[in-house]
């Protein structure tokens, strides 16, 4: 789980504001549990512009959870297979 200081420093330096606090932002390792690929996978698919939307904060690439729910969403309609596990 990312640390709350980090999720409001990013959101700061982002140009959020304090209401978007409870906004749960992921680091690489835990989008890659997500999406049950390697952490270099998602490193290529950001490359490739075809993965969950991320963005940088210093060195660090943060997703939004709700980014990576609404990707897999849209994998599953595309792809017509079933539910996600």
């Amino acid at each position: 789980m990312v640390c709350s200081n980090v999720l409001i420093a990013s959101l700061l330096l982002a140009g959020g504001s304090m209401t978007q606090v409870a906004e749960r932002l992921l680091t690489k390792r835990e989008t890659a549990e997500m999406v049950r690929a390697p952490a270099r996978t998602l490193d290529r698919w950001r490359l490739l512009g075809i993965g969950p939307v991320g963005f940088k904060v210093g060195k660090r690439v943060l997703y939004r959870e709700v980014d990576v729910q609404r990707w897999l969403a849209e994998q599953r309609r595309i792809t017509g297979r079933g539910d996600i596990a």
